[in-house]
């Protein structure tokens, strides 16, 4: 049996709590991007030069372990519990890379001299990647509980599943709209 089937077609996967969570989180972060481009458009120059001095390998690396956690956690809801555990587990692999990778990449940043007070660019930078860690960190929790769960016989064990999967899509969303932000267009 796997992890999907057990959800009615009343409910969203995850439950509705989950998506107005999601959907409060989807809103602040627009708040975020609003902020953000109200603040580039007045110094199209500032960002444009600041965004030169990141590295894009940190970021398609970033943007590959996010994209292939997303898969697996989708992966996994079509699983027999066994397989889907483990395709949980390395969903939550895959953040904890990206973490250690961000972590090293805010280390290479430092080291060079760029911090929240360096500009308006490297504050925006470090407070919406941040906020974005952060989110990171809960969802890769969630993955684990999840892959704990689906061996477990815990009656809320496929809710648990569809929430972990809806989450880390978000925060694959939120990358996404990070990544061009300040890699591609600065």
């Amino acid at each position: 049996m796997n992890v999907e089937n057990t959800r009615t077609l009343s409910s969203p996967p995850g439950g509705l709590a989950l998506w107005i969570f999601i959907t409060l989180e989807l809103l602040t972060f627009a708040g975020f991007f609003l902020a953000y481009a109200l603040v580039r458009n007045e110094n199209p120059a500032l960002f444009h030069e600041s965004s030169q001095h990141l590295i894009p390998n940190f970021a398609m690396a970033h943007t590959l372990l996010l994209i292939t956690g997303s898969f697996l956690a989708a992966r996994a809801l079509r699983l027999e519990r066994t397989k889907a555990s483990q395709s949980f587990l390395l969903a939550a692999l895959c953040g904890g890379i990206f973490l250690i990778l961000k972590i090293v990449e805010y280390g290479v940043d430092i080291s060079a001299g760029f911090t929240t007070t360096t500009n308006l660019f490297f504050f925006s930078y470090y407070f919406l990647t941040f906020a974005h860690f952060l989110h990171v960190i809960l969802g890769v929790v969630f993955l684990v509980i999840a892959s704990r769960r689906l061996l477990s016989d815990h009656p809320e064990r496929h809710l648990i599943a569809n929430s972990a999967a809806s989450y880390w899509h978000l925060v694959d969303l939120i990358w996404l709209i990070l990544f061009p932000l300040f890699y591609v267009t600065g």
